[in-house]
């Protein structure tokens, strides 16, 4: 099976650079290759990340992306994951039977007053979505999925972090960012 994914429905890495104010250190003639770099440690750990949590899928396609106004988001990256059947049904077997999977969803992705969650918020509902025919709800439900073995079995920020600090010592080291920067 194959998925298309990014980091805002499946945020194992954050390649923001408006917040991090990535744009006011590298140079306009780095930029290209810059960005070329945040795809590929953005690959590293996504797939130390699946990795990490037994979950055997081909990370492909890895294209970094910029909203046209930052007032609703960052940066991210678009990755193409494929899985094999035994791992879908490894994965729905996990989740049938994981008591706190459920409370995950409901507290994780419930609406609330101003905001609208379209991802489901209960294990019937993302069991529901996975078996559905429509793409985006699979691949909601296999982000799902990620994140909440991840975050119950990693340190989801930690995982964060280090992918920050790959991409600042290498672009530091490699003269990326300007010498007043560092």
């Amino acid at each position: 099976m194959k998925l298309e994914l990014n980091t805002e429905i499946c945020p194992i890495v954050n390649p923001d650079t408006y917040w991090t104010h990535w744009q006011e250190y590298i140079s306009n003639e780095m930029w290209s290759d810059f960005i070329k770099l945040i795809e590929e440690c953005g690959e590293k750990y996504i797939c130390k990340a699946l990795e990490m949590i037994d979950f055997n899928a081909k990370v492909s396609e890895i294209k970094f992306r910029s909203p046209k106004y930052y007032n609703n988001g960052g940066d991210w990256l678009n990755f193409v994951i494929e899985v094999e059947d035994d791992v879908i049904e490894t994965m729905i077997d996990a989740i049938k039977e994981d008591d706190k999977f459920d409370d995950y969803l409901r507290f994780n992705y419930k609406s609330s007053p101003g905001f609208i969650c379209l991802m489901p918020n209960t294990k019937a509902d993302w069991l529901k979505a996975f078996m559905s025919d429509k793409r985006d709800k699979k691949e909601y439900a296999v982000s799902q999925f990620i994140i909440y073995q991840i975050r119950k079995e990693h340190d989801l920020k930690a995982i964060h972090d280090n992918f920050f600090w790959e991409v600042f010592n290498y672009a530091a080291e490699n003269g990326y960012i300007e010498e007043e920067a560092v």
